[in-house]
């Protein structure tokens, strides 16, 4: 019994050592197809390609969706093509995927390049964006301190955040000052109408609720200036009878 157990256990000793080689030769397949996908991809973006470029780097996501690079790689060919949502996505997952610093820093750098660019077409919501760019570049200087493109970048935004805040301060006091001017020409106006007396507020008051107040005076005041223009003429002025007798 002995000697048939310990034939048993060098059987599942054998079947085991197997299966690791086996494992360990899909392993090593699925690493050669995910670099000759990762160099097809990379070789047509290179050459403007990028539709092609993504459909590589999809693919090797299929065949490892952990792979950080291949998200960067194709965050970066979402970005030459002008889809910055789809992007900004890949380099999320790179910054929540890759270990190592240089990379996690550039995917910092180009979240804070997104939401720059966003933020030049986007006016309502423009401070706000600029300063999630400049947390991401922080963010990315934090791991890559001598990045010079990402230091740019960062006091660039910051002068474009000053300048905002500048213009919008502007504009407040502009507003406020308009403001204060028709609070001064309201109480001008109404001081004159106090000034006024019983009887010409009560005609003004007349007047605005009659909309045929102002053509009656118009016609009045016609009226009187060919009276005085007969009179400086010499010409007497005929009145008729309201009625024959």
């Amino acid at each position: 019994p002995f000697q048939t157990l310990q034939k048993a256990m060098t059987r599942l000793y054998r079947i085991f050592f197997v299966l690791i080689l086996a494992a360990c030769a899909l392993d090593a397949a699925a690493q050669t197809q995910q670099w000759k996908l990762m160099h097809q991809g990379n070789r047509a973006f290179r050459n403007n390609k990028f539709d092609d470029a993504a459909d590589y780097y999809r693919a090797a996501l299929k065949t490892n969706s952990k792979d950080a690079r291949a998200h960067f790689n194709l965050g970066d060919t979402y970005l030459a093509k002008g889809d910055m949502k789809a992007a900004m996505a890949e380099y999320d997952s790179v910054v929540s995927l890759e270990k190592n610093p240089v990379v996690k820093g550039m995917a910092f750098h180009n979240r804070g390049y997104i939401y720059q660019k966003q933020a030049g077409t986007n006016a309502k919501e423009k401070q706000k964006l600029l300063r999630k760019a400049i947390e991401e570049y922080k963010n990315a200087l934090r791991l890559r301190p001598n990045d010079d493109g990402t230091r740019y970048n960062l006091a660039l935004c910051q002068k474009q955040l000053r300048d905002e805040q500048n213009k919008q301060n502007q504009q407040q006091q502009q507003q406020k000052q308009q403001q204060q001017q028709q609070s001064k020409e309201e109480q001008k106006d109404q001081k004159q109408d106090d000034q006024k007396s019983p009887q010409q507020q009560q005609d003004n008051k007349q007047e605005q609720k009659d909309p045929a107040t102002e053509q009656y005076l118009n016609l009045s005041r016609q009226a009187e200036k060919r009276a005085l223009e007969k009179i400086k003429n010499g010409q007497p002025v005929h009145r008729g009878l309201d009625k024959n007798w």
